[in-house]
């Protein structure tokens, strides 16, 4: 998760940071070629030089010279020579248009990110993350993409990108890619403890329970563990810097899962599941429910009776120095492929499902570009983005990074045959956007440090009902 991100309190706190909350356009330069205000649509398609997807706005300068900033996250060999490519084939279309790239690690993005906004000198392209989206909304730092994008192409979200990326019917960032969980195992573990092993399947409703879950683990603890070696069955979570209350975004799977999405609205079953109230300011009744409380003590379980270590301890599942391992579907890629050693598994493994509690629960988003609301050149890095975002391209990014697609139609055309690639698609269909809030900075803070305190013991019902409190008063900027 993002180390830091402009807040609305941030926004309030300085006079220069204020300009993004509504008044940064007046005093930013003049745009060039192009400015936020609704293109007029033609009455015929425009004729563009390359394949833009459902692109529906106006055709990019073929004569101006533009500069387009992308601030992107450095990414795996194969994947920036698939970068290297696109561009490559746009400059040959749009020579006049070139593409300034700024690439930084993974872990300084959103600090990039948040240094340019609030210096007002954002790039036209930012990457961020889906979590964020409200936020970006809310603070008028993304150029809605509703006016430049096809009705059809927009319908063809999954429906977790659709409701986390959708804000009040816009649509503020794009369809990027799919982060999502998979259980994966070693199954070399299961057969040397002689326990069934889970079951490598597509069909969800053939997973296990969380209770089944929990009792393989103490099994394997049981069997496997020796004074010679550690060994824990469940990994150390990586997200987040590692470690427990580092993640809402893999450890918030816990509560919502003990939720039930079809229950009544009012029924603390629902408001299990969605996390926030629906305006998105009211943690309180949401996230220190009976059954949040149920769910954080089940997973308080796993560090009492040392299932999972509580310190971060990296590659644990690929040491084989655990038996399960959460992860997205890029690292199923990874581990097949031979022309990757540091991350090729040599011993059996296989994926399953997430465990459910009531529900069968996982969030699925990932990092998701935005078009700066102050761009210069709004045309063009629509256009841009599109091209990047084209069936092939899209088809072509997630085979050379891993992450699946955000749209439903691209799952058949990535003509995935093996078991585990569909049950990695079935996963992101029934996946879950985070809780809709403009203030989620502030609530995976403050989720995670509550998280990792009942992790190391804190009382779960105090703890919860304090985060709550907590939630609703920091929220309340938002109102």
């Amino acid at each position: 998760m993002p180390k830091q991100l402009i807040t609305r309190r941030d926004f309030l706190k300085s006079a220069s940071l204020t300009a993004i909350g509504g008044v940064l356009a007046a005093c930013t330069p003049k745009p060039e070629l192009g400015s936020t205000v609704r293109p007029t649509p033609s009455l015929s398609k425009p004729q563009y030089k390359l394949d833009l997807g459902g692109y529906i706005g106006p055709a990019p300068t073929t004569t101006a010279k533009v500069q387009l900033r992308y601030l992107r996250q450095i990414v795996t060999p194969t994947a920036e020579e698939w970068f290297k490519e696109r561009y490559a084939e746009w400059a040959e279309a749009y020579p006049n248009i070139t593409i300034k790239e700024e690439p930084v690690s993974y872990g300084d993005l959103n600090q990039k990110f948040t240094t340019y906004v609030g210096a007002g000198d954002p790039p036209d392209i930012m990457t961020g993350k889906g979590d964020f989206v409200a936020s970006y909304a809310f603070n008028k730092i993304a150029l809605p993409l509703n006016d430049y994008l096809s009705d059809e192409y927009i319908a063809d979200l999954t429906p977790a990108i659709g409701s986390q990326q959708m804000i009040a019917g816009k649509l503020y960032a794009w369809p990027w890619e799919h982060g999502s969980v998979l259980c994966y195992f070693n199954k070399q573990h299961f057969e040397d403890a002689g326990i069934e092993m889970p079951p490598e399947t597509s069909d969800l409703s053939e997973g296990w329970t969380w209770e089944q879950f929990y009792e393989a683990c103490k099994k394997l603890s049981e069997k496997l563990s020796t004074k010679e070696e550690e060994f824990f069955p469940l990994f150390s979570s990586e997200y987040g810097g590692g470690g427990p209350g580092k993640s809402y975004w893999y450890e918030g799977i816990f509560i919502r899962s003990m939720g039930d999405p079809n229950a009544p609205e009012d029924s603390s079953l629902y408001k299990t599941y969605a996390g926030v109230s629906e305006d998105g300011l009211t943690a309180s009744g949401y996230v220190d429910t009976p059954e949040a409380i149920e769910g954080m003590k089940f997973y308080q379980n796993f560090y009492k009776e040392r299932l999972t270590p509580s310190v971060a301890t990296l590659r644990m599942f690929e040491d084989q120095k655990s038996t399960f391992k959460f992860g997205s579907f890029g690292f199923s890629m990874r581990y097949r492929d031979v022309n990757q050693p540091d991350w090729y598994l040599k011993f059996k493994w296989g994926a399953t499902p997430v465990p459910r509690g009531r529900n069968l629960f996982l969030h699925t988003s990932g990092d998701t570009p935005i078009i700066s609301a102050t761009s210069r050149y709004p045309v063009e890095a629509m256009a841009f983005m599109a091209f990047l975002n084209n069936d092939k391209n899209r088809i072509g990014w997630s085979k050379a990074w891993g992450a699946l697609p955000a749209r439903t139609s691209l799952f058949e055309k990535m003509g995935y045959t093996e078991e585990i690639d569909k049950l990695g698609i079935a996963l992101v269909k029934a996946g879950h956007s985070t809780p809709i809030t403009p203030g989620f900075l502030e609530y995976n803070s403050a989720m995670n440090r509550a998280i990792g305190d009942i992790a190391l013991g804190t009382e779960v019902e105090s703890r919860l009902s304090e985060v709550a409190k907590e939630l609703d008063g920091l929220l309340s900027d938002y109102k």
